[in-house]
């Protein structure tokens, strides 16, 4: 961009940045990182099929059970109902009791429901689907891309705080950890929780903080996703109470900091309410998003 001098001799003027991104774009890795990165991210998918084409076979016993089991009930249109009664009633069964299979009208709100809708939703596509119609391993394999990415986004927040060196070691790290890697060949809520919470970071540090304020549309996409962890465990709450200290520290004041937390929570709220609703209504109690 040029201005004029008083001599009307053409000024340079320099845009500058700061900020979280001040770092650059990903395309300013070079070419060498890009390769390490590249050999990381190789590394961490042959890691994680290895595991899973070893481990992964339907569950059995614990929480993936009835996690298999409300993905079912909610891909066949039936809601989310009791996995527990409808144990109880098989077992009956099974001891000579009434042969009286239960209904899918007795609804539960045991666990959160993020993690058995994404269930949900992917068992309805696998059924309406050409693919084959093998439940666990669509579940196995959504972990699988879902644990490779959580490398890529750890990369991404550790360049744009740090540097690509200190990137490159965080997406390492995450490559080979182990409780990573394990629960890629399970259907429990860990993977899917990790990808939408290191997303969220992500959202507030993909363009520079001016002042410790982000614009309203960052808060809004921030607090999108930060329903959507919540709806899978609402311990990521938490991510409120650092987005407050960051801006505070960051230079926002007090008042910012608090209408910037304050419109995150509400678009969070707004995504928990129709759930809660539910709650109230099919339950008859104020249970906001689990037992």
């Amino acid at each position: 961009m040029t201005d004029l001098h008083d001599t009307g001799a053409p000024v340079t003027v320099e845009a500058r940045r700061t900020g979280p991104t001040s770092r650059g774009p990903l395309g300013a890795v070079s070419p060498a990182q890009r390769r390490a990165l590249v050999v990381i991210l190789g590394v961490a998918l042959a890691l994680r099929i290895a595991w899973c084409v070893h481990s992964a076979r339907p569950p059995h016993i614990g929480d993936p059970v009835a996690y298999y089991f409300y993905g079912n009930q909610i891909a066949e249109g039936h809601g989310y109902h009791s996995f527990t009664i409808f144990l109880g009633r098989i077992s009956e069964i099974a001891h000579g009791g009434p042969r009286v299979f239960p209904n899918h009208n007795v609804p539960t709100a045991m666990f959160p429901p993020g993690y058995p809708a994404v269930l949900g939703a992917l068992f309805w596509f696998v059924i309406h689907s050409p693919l084959p119609d093998n439940l666990v391993a669509a579940a196995v394999s959504l972990n699988v891309a879902l644990s490779v990415a959580t490398v890529l986004l750890a990369f991404e927040i550790a360049r744009r705080l740090f540097d690509v060196r200190v990137g490159l070691v965080a997406a390492a790290l995450l490559a080979v950890y182990p409780n990573l890697i394990y629960y890629t060949a399970t259907l429990h809520w860990e993977t899917t929780f990790v990808f939408i919470a290191l997303a969220t970071v992500l959202v507030v540090l993909r363009q520079p903080w001016v002042d410790g304020r982000l614009p309203t549309r960052t808060l809004v996409a921030f607090g999108v996703l930060l329903g959507l962890s919540v709806l899978i465990r609402p311990m990521s709450l938490g991510f409120v109470a650092a987005l407050f200290v960051a801006s505070t520290i960051a230079g926002a004041g007090m008042r910012r900091a608090f209408t910037q937390c304050g419109i995150v929570m509400g678009v969070v709220a707004l995504m928990v309410l129709p759930w809660t609703v539910r709650n109230i209504v099919k339950m008859h109690s104020p249970v906001v998003i689990a037992t």
